[in-house]
């Protein structure tokens, strides 16, 4: 997979956008990179796939892509040699905008970019996956977290309930968070159904612009983050 950079004199202000894995590239930022391009030159940098999905990524979304090999484990060797791959690139592409998605993604390309100079780096989080380790583990990986945090300009939890436990953590301060505070509000209804319980009728205040998609994953990440660690585009 080839990717040649745009010459200096026609080149838009460049934005990277980074996750773990293309299926995240795909689906968790499906349309976005395609209507950022009207305004940026994206590129988008994932793991190249199995089956080379990072190529299906390219081909709908209509824009580049680079693959760089990144683990959803810990695996040192291999982290820190993408974190080396990242910050070649970002010291080749000299971009204005780095924004990553996903833990691994986050941490070592927003190191990558600190380290480049790299003047808006950008995180959003999906899910915390540590917060069901323990342990020795468990130190580790907030240890990891906050040098996320701290290389990142911004962060943007998508849910009142990780921004909760970012602070509670104290994994970066308050004042770099980003997230919708003030809203106005609509009652959504929803029956739940349980094979032990008689079904429930609960009310549901969300902001009046919330989709029925964005409220599935807040209502999850809120509620439940431990789920994070479940889903597998996280």
């Amino acid at each position: 997979m080839n990717y040649q950079s745009q010459p200096m004199s026609t080149m838009k202000k460049k934005l990277i956008r980074i996750t773990t894995v293309p299926l995240s590239l795909g689906g968790l930022l499906e349309g976005q990179m395609r209507f950022m391009s009207k305004y940026y030159d994206v590129l988008g940098v994932s793991s190249e796939g199995s089956n080379n999905e990072l190529s299906m990524v390219s081909e709908l979304e209509d824009v580049p892509v680079f693959p760089i090999k990144m683990t959803r484990k810990i695996t040192p060797f291999k982290d820190f040699y993408a974190l080396w791959q990242l910050y070649k690139l970002f010291k080749k592409e000299a971009p204005f905008i780095v924004h990553s998605h996903t833990p691994k993604a986050g941490t070592v390309s927003m190191l990558a970019a600190k380290l480049a100079g790299v003047p808006h780096r950008l995180h959003t989080i999906a899910g915390l996956p540590l917060v069901e380790a323990t342990g020795l583990k468990r130190r580790l990986l907030n240890v990891v977290e906050k040098i996320t945090y701290k290389c990142a300009t911004k962060i943007y939890p998508n849910s009142f309930g990780l921004v909760d436990i970012i602070l509670e953590n104290n994994f970066t301060n308050k004042n770099k968070l980003k997230w919708r505070r003030k809203t106005p509000t609509k009652e959504l209804k929803i029956e739940i159904k349980s094979k032990h319980k008689n079904t429930k009728m609960i009310k549901i205040i969300l902001p009046r612009t919330t989709s029925v998609l964005l409220f599935k994953y807040s209502f999850i990440y809120s509620f439940f983050p431990k789920l994070s660690n479940t889903c597998s585009i996280c």
